[in-house]
């Protein structure tokens, strides 16, 4: 995917394997970023990209603390 230039909620939903719907929820909740011109809303692709990779980090960063408190619990148990 072309990381520059603007483009609909079809083509995030794509690329990101959801479906619009969601796609459309999410950016009115904020939890996306876009923006609207008059009644359309678009997206810029390098602000989805970042977005989806923090998304994929933050994901990432609360399994490992899960599995370190695992790990600890068991030690004070053991």
């Amino acid at each position: 995917m072309e990381t520059t230039g603007f483009v609909t909620a079809d083509r995030v939903a794509e690329h990101l394997g959801l479906h619009v719907i969601t796609v459309y929820a999410w950016a009115e909740e904020g939890r996306i970023p876009s923006f609207k011109i008059g009644r359309n809303r678009r997206f810029r692709l390098n602000e989805i990209e970042e977005w989806a990779m923090m998304q994929s980090h933050s994901k990432w960063v609360q399994r490992r603390r899960r599995a370190l408190g695992a790990k600890r619990q068991a030690r004070k148990k053991g």
